[in-house]
C-alpha cells in the first residue's frame, strides 16, 4: 500500500493518538492501588514520627531530669531514622507523606509547650506512653497484620521492635520518677 500524503497524515495522526492514549492508561495511579490501610499508616506513622520529634525538642529545652533528657534525644534520632526510611517507600507508590501532625498530636504539643517543671516530665513521658502505644497498635501492628505493599508490611516489621522499646523505656522511666 502507498501512502498518499493524505494518507500519510491520517496514519500519523491516528498513530499518535493510540499512543497518546496508550501513554495515559498505562501511568497507573499509585496511590489508588494501595490498601486504606497502606494508606492510613503511611500517614498514621508519619505523623506520629514528627509528633515525636517535636515533643521530644519543646522536652530538651524544658526538662532538667537526665532520663526525660536521654530518652528526648533518642525519640529524635531515632523517629528521625524511621521517617527518613518511610519517606522514599511512600514516594515509589505515589503518595506524599503529610508534613502535618493530627489535631490531638498538634494539641499535646500546644500542652507541653504551655507546661513547666515539675509537672512538665510527668505530662512529656505520659504523653510518650499514650503516643507509642498509639502508633504500635493502630499503625504498626495493623499493617503487619492487614497491610497488603510488601515494603510497607517490610517496614512496619522492622520498626515495630524499636516503637516497642520506646514505649518500655518511657514506661520504665513513668515507674522511676513515679509520674
Amino acid at each position: 500500500m502507498t501512502f498518499t500524503p493524505l494518507r500519510r497524515t491520517i496514519a500519523v495522526l491516528a498513530c499518535s493518538g493510540f499512543l497518546s492514549a496508550c501513554g495515559s492508561s498505562t501511568t497507573p495511579n499509585l496511590q489508588s492501588t494501595l490498601s486504606a490501610t497502606d494508606s492510613a499508616f503511611i500517614t498514621g506513622a508519619t505523623q506520629s514520627s514528627d509528633a515525636e520529634i517535636g515533643a521530644a525538642q519543646i522536652a530538651l529545652t524544658k526538662s532538667q531530669n537526665a532520663d526525660v533528657i536521654a530518652f528526648a534525644n533518642e525519640m529524635i534520632t531515632q523517629h528521625t531514622e524511621e521517617k527518613t526510611a518511610l519517606t522514599p517507600i511512600a514516594t515509589s507508590v505515589g503518595v506524599v507523606p503529610p508534613s502535618n501532625v493530627n489535631p490531638t498530636q498538634a494539641a499535646t504539643a500546644a500542652a507541653l509547650q504551655a507546661t513547666a517543671e515539675p509537672a512538665f516530665d510527668a505530662l512529656y513521658i505520659n504523653s510518650e506512653i499514650r503516643g507509642h502505644t498509639l502508633n504500635l497498635n493502630n499503625n504498626f501492628k495493623l499493617e503487619v497484620a492487614s497491610g497488603t505493599n510488601p515494603s510497607l508490611v517490610g517496614y512496619a516489621k522492622k520498626y515495630e521492635p524499636q516503637i516497642e522499646t520506646h514505649l518500655q523505656m518511657a514506661q520504665t522511666i513513668k515507674t522511676r520518677y513515679a509520674f
